[in-house]
């Protein structure tokens, strides 16, 4: 009993302690490698076709560029703080009016003011609707400008966008940004990365871990295209299924929770109706909770919030969980069959080999010297 006491102790210790090593040398439990190791990083699962167009394509049929399967296309709005791009109006309502979800996007000039830029920008592309894919800002020349003032014009440009939409934008670069130095202050932002030619792109090393959309060639053929002075489109994937895209373009908003229970005198409050589901984007807000039990979390695509009070809510005032003993290490976890485990689970296992062979001499103090 000893040696199986032992044993176990020492196997748990072992797990433990291979468990922490494994993470904080930079190689996840699943087997992917963190973006200090690596910054290609390949679609998690299904993606979705989409394109990017301007003036340089004339004349779209979207109605044929939907009946080739494109999902989803973002055009060109403006450009600095006076340029219109000839083609936006009908564009934008041509996405629309044929079921292709729509997106705008403004190409910055770094010589001019990022503020005046968003406020152009915002004011030609008009109030998003439910359905209208994230504001982007085009970042890609310099300008003569000095880097610091590119960075900063930028970073002022995302700020007055996400205040004036209440929408959080997206960013486009490639080896531009790097270019820049790999700024940091922008992997708040969702991440259009351009990279053509390969089959899973480089993001700049910067604070993101993944692409949310992938622009992967200059040269992509798409029916209803080819009546302006060139025929090519850039061609795109959004880093997800068709409902993904869709929930991602759709901030929404949860329902409400049922009424809670009374509770009797000096007793325990009755349970609450159930919490509305949360929105899918960051702007979305889960239902509200009953008078007992809060809402369920929100079903998030990126950072929406859960229902009020909720228990399992992010912002609710839910019944907290105990805290940790302060000598457990929460930095360190394992994964296991479902959910991940804590490493604390295993600290029971080899503290419950420990006991087996203290209980096992206290035994053999009492009964005399161990006959084998």
């Amino acid at each position: 009993m000893r040696g199986l006491g032992l044993a176990v102790g020492l196997v748990a210790f072992g797990v433990l302690a291979g468990g922490c090593a494994a993470e904080r040398d930079g190689t996840a439990s699943d087997g992917l490698r963190t973006t200090e190791q690596a910054q290609t990083v390949c679609a998690a699962g299904p993606t979705t076709k989409g394109i990017d167009v301007s003036h340089w394509q004339g004349t779209i049929d979207w109605q044929k560029v939907k009946g080739d399967g494109i999902q989803f296309a973002i055009a060109k709005a403006t450009e600095g703080t006076s340029f219109v791009d000839p083609e936006f109006a009908a564009n934008w309502a041509g996405m629309k009016q044929t079921g292709v979800l729509r997106g705008a996007y403004h190409f910055f000039r770094a010589s001019s003011d990022g503020v005046a830029q968003a406020q152009h920008f915002v004011q030609v592309m008009g109030p998003l609707a439910d359905g209208d894919l994230p504001p982007v800002l085009d970042l890609e020349v310099m300008d003569g400008q000095p880097s610091a003032t590119v960075i900063q014009r930028s970073k002022d440009f995302m700020a007055e966008v996400e205040k004036l939409t209440g929408r959080t934008p997206m960013l486009y670069s490639g080896g531009f940004f790097k270019s820049l130095g790999n700024p940091s202050g922008f992997s708040q932002y969702y991440l259009w990365d351009a990279h053509w030619g390969v089959s899973c792109p480089n993001i700049p090393d910067a604070g993101w871990s993944t692409w949310t959309f992938w622009q992967y060639t200059d040269k992509s053929s798409v029916a209803g295209i080819g009546n302006g002075s060139t025929s090519a489109v850039d061609g795109d994937e959004f880093n997800g299924s068709l409902q993904d895209l869709i929930k991602f373009a759709s901030p929404g908003v949860g329902g409400t929770g049922g009424t809670g229970g009374a509770g009797g005198a000096g007793g325990t409050a009755g349970a609450s109706g159930a919490g509305g589901s949360g929105g899918s984007l960051d702007a979305g807000v889960g239902g509200t909770g009953g008078a007992a039990a809060g809402g369920s979390a929100g079903a998030a695509y990126d950072a929406g919030l859960g229902g009020s009070g909720g228990a399992t809510a992010d912002a609710g005032p839910g019944a907290a969980a105990p805290p940790l003993p302060a000598w457990f290490d929460s930095s360190c976890s394992l994964p296991g069959p479902g959910p991940v485990r804590d490493g604390s689970g295993w600290l029971v296992f080899a503290t419950l080999g420990v006991v087996a062979i203290t209980r096992r001499r206290g035994a053999r103090r009492a009964d005399g010297p161990s006959r084998g």
